[in-house]
């Protein structure tokens, strides 16, 4: 007779295990034609009854039509999954919260008397050279037309010249008032998490992680506050969006013809220097895969030749697109290779992680400092984000050689954003959204752990140097070099 046995408990998965196995040819662009429908309902809700001539109607037209907006967004992938009910109530939330607290930043730090009528948009320069950048577009059109020829000085003297012209819809259909550009960024920040949630679904994750992810999308302090005048909320998605048709058809070769050149264009839209991340990355990836084929022999030489070809251009681009503000040609290589540069690399990668470090330019009142807190934010993010994805995709790679692309992506972003001239949180943050399918996999607890330990790194560290009397020294930038 056979002595009873305890059946062992199956073993459970830590944190960071694996995404599930899915079908990898499957491509659903449901949620990019609910984004389409979605600001197609801002646009057309506004075209037809907001006729921008008076602050006050115009903003609270704006505002509905951002509303109306979020309908066709419970269509998406991420509705299927989470229910059209919890999602429409999350994009509500999301949307209604992020709305006040970007009109009452406005109205207590940047312009109090914006609804007396007095719409004009004075603070730091770079957000009025944006305001107006936009009211330029957008006149020129209601003159000419929509899509009318923009004048040639307006292209070569704006280097992000189709983005802005892009994001000219929002003041030509609302009218030229700062305000205006609320609903128009904090749609496109839920149009981001609803990519973003969308890829993570894409890559194995189920409704606790595709919650998740929404949820940290939808809530990224780098672009919290929609009343910033700038144009990185909007280059933000498109980087999603080009990061959106890779990861969905990453398997499907005829589909990649099209949509790598497609992704390329899009980050070449927000930043130039962008364009080469979507080249890397995806050569990665298809090397790693054709390296697992029987047919990797006979398709190494016109790889070969392909990178070859491809190297100096990439080279040409390095050196006029990062370094844009320096002596064209040599020069610029001359100072990305310089001794000094190559041994503040390291210190410079360190920067950008704390960012704006110590925590104390906000009371020293510099340019900007309306918004820094909010940096002060993204950063502990930041490296809580790294902390949770970039373990787990290394642990992919030596376990199953698989590159996952969208971890690439973000961690290529961030290489950019250290190596351009400026160290700026914005530079190095917009890419790192994308390490958020992964991270997911490690679970909402040990992501707070991990969130909450990246906190009390900052609080102590800021102690530290504040107490000890280092915050006036820049120790960190002098060694990085740049500024």
């Amino acid at each position: 007779m056979n002595s009873p046995t305890l059946k062992k408990k199956p073993l459970e998965q830590g944190p960071g295990h694996f995404p599930r196995v899915i079908d990898t040819r499957a491509v659903n662009f449901r949620s990019l034609y609910c984004i389409a429908a979605s600001l197609f309902t801002y646009l057309a809700f506004n075209f037809a009854i907001n006729s921008g001539e008076n602050v006050n109607r115009s903003f609270l037209l704006a505002i509905t039509g951002g509303l109306l907006a979020l309908v066709p967004l419970m269509g998406s992938e991420a509705g299927r999954v989470l229910g059209t009910g919890k999602l429409g109530l999350f994009l509500l939330i999301v949307y209604v919260f992020k709305t006040i607290a970007s009109v009452t930043h406005f109205l207590f730090y940047i312009q109090p008397d914006y609804f007396d009528g007095n719409a004009e948009f004075s603070y730091f320069w770079d957000y009025m050279w944006l305001d107006q950048s936009l009211t330029f577009v957008a006149d020129t059109w209601h003159v000419g037309g929509l899509f009318s020829p923009i004048g040639a000085d307006y292209w070569q003297e704006n280097k992000n010249a189709g983005l802005l012209a892009f994001m000219s819809l929002s003041y030509y259909f609302t009218g030229n008032y700062p305000l205006s550009i609320v609903p128009w960024n904090v749609l496109f920040t839920i149009y981001s998490a609803v990519l973003i949630s969308d890829i993570t679904k894409k890559l194995g994750g189920g409704g606790r992680e595709v919650s998740l992810a929404i949820w940290i999308a939808a809530l990224f302090p780098f672009s919290f506050i929609g009343s910033l005048m700038w144009r990185d909320t909007t280059g933000q998605f498109l980087i999603v969006l080009g990061a959106y048709l890779i990861v969905l058809t990453r398997f499907r070769l005829i589909y990649w013809l099209l949509l790598v050149p497609a992704g390329a264009f899009l980050a070449y839209l927000h930043r130039e220097p962008y364009l080469m991340v979507f080249i890397a990355a995806p050569a990665a990836f298809v090397l790693n895969e054709v390296r697992k084929t029987k047919y990797a022999f006979a398709l190494a030489p016109i790889i070969g030749v392909l990178l070859l070809v491809s190297i100096p251009m990439v080279l040409r681009g390095v050196s006029f697109s990062l370094f844009r503000y320096t002596e064209a040609g040599g020069g610029a290589i001359d100072q990305m290779l310089s001794p000094a540069r190559l041994i503040g690399l390291p210190f410079r990668c360190i920067r950008a992680i704390l960012g704006p470090f110590p925590w104390t330019q906000y009371f020293k009142q510099v340019d900007g400092y309306a918004y820094q807190p909010f940096d002060y934010l993204q950063s502990v993010l930041n490296l809580a984000m790294l902390m949770c994805a970039v373990p787990i995709a290394w642990r992919l790679w030596k376990m199953k050689h698989e590159f996952e692309i969208c971890t690439l992506l973000a961690l290529l972003f961030f290489l950019m954003g250290v190596l351009s001239g400026g160290v700026h949180t914005s530079y190095i943050s917009v890419g790192l959204i994308l390490l958020i399918p992964m991270l997911t996999h490690v679970g909402a607890v040990h992501f707070r752990k991990i969130l909450t330990a990246s906190l009390l790194f900052f609080v102590v560290a800021n102690i530290i140097v504040v107490g000890f009397g280092f915050s006036g020294l820049n120790i960190m930038q002098n060694l990085s070099g740049g500024y």
